[in-house]
């Protein structure tokens, strides 16, 4: 943990090795999840990245050991990874949903949901080209963090990752700016 802090050449020696030691979590979640082996790989960098994380800004007090700490995040973001998995499927059937004639009673619904895609939009915007790329193909898309990686020229996908998860910091930074602006 200490090199973890430091930073540098002896946090990415630290995290190697902490990658090699856990990489046997990946195909335990592909069987036990019955998860694609790239959505595991998925799950398990953003988890190694949120554990290196929180070592380093001192979030990780040390009330467990560092791999239960892990195996916490791995879990919890295997079930996210499953649940986006999921509703793209649910996203099919709203649609279908929408043409019936029932949709009509919506409309003021449909007008809010107009509006904040609207606002969703201008915010990515801010972000930059890169972020917004990333997040669309990543959180609207499902395309894994290595196939991030391959088209947008990342070194891996645990590059991506760390990647999409400051442009997630960047783009809740802007919606909490607008908010409490919104509130003053």
């Amino acid at each position: 943990m200490e090199a973890i802090r430091a930073g540098g050449i002896p946090a990415e020696r630290a995290a190697n090795h902490l990658y090699q030691q856990w990489e046997g979590y990946i195909p335990k979640a592909v069987e036990r999840y019955q998860m694609k082996a790239d959505l595991a790989r998925e799950a398990f960098h953003l988890a190694l990245q949120k554990t290196l994380q929180a070592v380093s800004f001192g979030q990780f007090e040390g009330r467990s050991k560092l791999s239960t700490y892990f195996h916490t995040i791995f879990f919890n973001r295997c079930v996210d990874i499953l649940r986006r998995e999921s509703s793209y499927k649910e996203k099919e059937m709203e649609d279908y949903m929408l043409d019936l004639p029932d949709a009509a009673a919506n409309i003021l619904r449909e007008i809010q949901g107009r509006e904040d895609m609207h606002r969703f939009h201008q915010y990515l915007d801010q972000l930059g080209e890169k972020c917004r790329q990333l997040l669309i193909q990543t959180e609207w898309y499902g395309k894994s963090l290595k196939q991030m990686a391959q088209e947008m020229d990342y070194a891996s996908a645990s590059v991506a990752g760390t990647s999409k998860n400051r442009c997630m910091q960047r783009l809740k930074k802007l919606m909490r700016k607008d908010l409490s602006q919104a509130q003053a």
